[in-house]
Formats: C-alpha cells, structure tokens, sequence
C-alpha cells in the first residue's frame, strides 16, 4: 500500500437499495475513526440508486459499478478494488454504531489477528431488540461447528481483516444464499479462530416482507442457484458430520415439497447429535410456516428484547473491559503457515 492509501477499505455491495443505502452511509460518515475509503459497488441496481447517492459528497466514497452478478462477485470487485491495509464489510441496510471502525480494528491490532468481527443488534421491527452472536468461538472449536450445530450467527457487516487474504480466498460467485458461510469458512481455514469483541458494534436489519419469508423464492429445488449450493455443500470435506447435517436441516428443509422429506432432514440433523429435539421442532415450524415461525420469533423478542437505549449503554460500558476473547489462540496476523 502507498503512503497515501487509507487504513481501511470498507466495501458495501448495492443492489435496488436505494431508500436504504443513505442510511447505511450516514453511518459510516459518523465514525470516530476516519482513515478509511468506501468502496460502494453497484450490482446493477434498477432503482434511483445515483439519485440517492446524490448528497453523500464526501471524497472518500468510491462507486463502481458491474452488471447484476450477486452479492459475492459485488464484494470480489469490492476487494479488488480496496487500497486500504485493512478490509471492512457493511450491508446496504445495515448501520455501524459510531464506534465501530476503531473499537474493531484497535481489537485487530491488539490480537495482532488477522479479521476481528462483534456481535450485532438486531432490529427485527417490533420495538425491541436481540444481540447475535451470543458467543465467539470457544477453544478448539470449528467455524462449521459454531455456525451451524449452534446456530451462531456471525453477520459480514461486523467483519473487519487484513487485505493481504483476499490473495488466498474470494467469495464463491456461484452462491447467491450461503455467500457469507462461505467466505467465512475459507476465511478461518486460513486464520484460525477469530476474535469476537464482546460487545455489539453494528445494526443488523432483520425487518423481512412477507414475500421474504420462505427460502423457495430464493432458490426453488430445480433451479440452479438451488443446485450452486447443493454442490458447494457437498464439497466442504472439512465440515464435521454434524455440522453437515445441521447445515442442511436448516437450509434445506424449507425447500422440501413433501412434509416427510422435511422431517427427516430434521430428524438426520437430531440422531447426528446436530440438533436438539427443541430445534427441530422449531426448524420444522420455520420450514413449514414461515409466516408462523416470523410472529413466534418476534413476539420472544418483543417479551424478551431490550430497548436500543439499553443495548448502546451496555455496549459504551464493555468497552473499557479486557476484551479479545481469542487472542491467546491466534499467531503473528492469525495466518496459518
């Protein structure tokens, strides 16, 4: 990187977006850290994606643009483009909390690690909100293991690493649904574990359509983003057998037309020791009924959730604890030799 390169790189990937990208932008111009460049890559987008990029004037904002390719050939050009040391992601409609560039990268620093990621809150709508993941990765853990047995869920938008892999891993174009596990895979495959702050630094946007709920309108079992993920899954020799079937019971059983082939599916994952019987049930309930499974979810987070407010207080005071949860288990930049 030249002198004159910025610290870091942040790539959001666009398409249609455009009554939600300023939003995403406004957040990014309100960091406390600010030697970074956004590189805003536009899948083709049809809406008045230049009309509502009109007012973001600030000269550190890059727009590229390619023919409507998905998100992971978006964020590909998005990395190659990037002439920061460092990479950041943010979805379109999602936001960063003021302090989120430089709690992150100070923790990469700090680890000497190689990618950092944080929690998320999650706004699913109803006035309340959840925090995901609910842990980091416990010593000797596999990534597949912490996604798919346990259901952690780690959010690109939190993601921040090292520019220099993007020469050893790239997002699958293939993929248009499991884009993000993955890069997320490769990407620990090559660092090794990686540390969670222990405290949220993003807004997550889970507030979903009805015409989002089921995961056949994203890839129906005869089309060939359906058969893209089929034949990434079945080459992933890394995944233990119950991350395996975990991943499949849960991506999977949704796209099943007979209620018995989503039982079993559900019932693999459980004698595989993937599952409880709990998460089953409830896996069937999303497979089955999503618009059910949607008003279930949100109705625990509107009884269980927590204020905004709460969440940011909580978040401002954490930050002076002893936070990377996995330093001790990284190397120099947490690259694997």
């Amino acid at each position: 990187m030249s002198a004159a390169s910025p610290r870091c790189s942040i790539v959001i990937p666009v398409f249609n977006r455009a009554d939600q990208i300023g939003d995403s932008l406004d957040s990014v111009w309100a960091q406390s850290f600010g030697d970074f460049e956004v590189v805003l890559v536009d899948d083709g987008s049809t809406d008045d994606l230049e009309a509502a990029l009109a007012n973001h004037t600030d000269d550190r904002l890059r727009v590229v643009r390619q023919e409507n390719a998905g998100p992971a050939a978006a964020r590909n050009l998005g990395m190659s483009e990037a002439r920061g040391e460092l990479i950041a992601y943010l979805d379109s409609d999602d936001r960063w909390l003021p302090n989120h560039l430089e709690a992150t990268i100070a923790e990469l620093d700090r680890c000497n690690s190689a990618a950092v990621y944080s929690p998320m809150i999650v706004d699913r709508g109803v006035g309340r909100y959840a925090v995901r993941p609910s842990r980091g990765m416990r010593d000797g853990e596999s990534f597949g293991d912490y996604r798919f047995v346990h259901a952690e869920l780690l959010l690109v938008s939190t993601l921040v690493h090292r520019t220099e892999l993007r020469d050893q891993i790239a997002w699958d174009e293939r993929l248009f649904y499991g884009d993000v596990d993955q890069y997320l895979l490769d990407l620990v495959r090559v660092t090794g574990p990686i540390p969670m702050l222990p405290y949220p630094t993003a807004l997550y946007n889970d507030i979903t359509g009805p015409e989002k709920l089921s995961q056949v309108s994203v890839y129906g079992r005869d089309s060939q983003r359906f058969r893209n993920f089929l034949a990434w899954l079945d080459e992933q020799d890394a995944l233990s057998p119950q991350a395996v079937a975990a991943h499949r019971a849960r991506n999977l059983s949704g796209v099943q037309e007979r209620r018995l082939d989503t039982v079993r599916l559900l019932a693999e994952a459980y004698h595989a020791g993937a599952m409880t019987m709990s998460g089953a049930t409830r896996e069937y309930i999303r497979a089955r009924n999503p618009r059910a499974y949607r008003y279930l979810i949100d109705t625990y987070v509107y009884l269980r959730g927590k204020p905004l407010e709460e969440l940011i207080e909580v978040q401002a005071h954490d930050q002076s604890r002893d936070r990377c949860q996995i330093c001790a288990n990284t190397t120099t930049h947490g690259v694997r030799s």
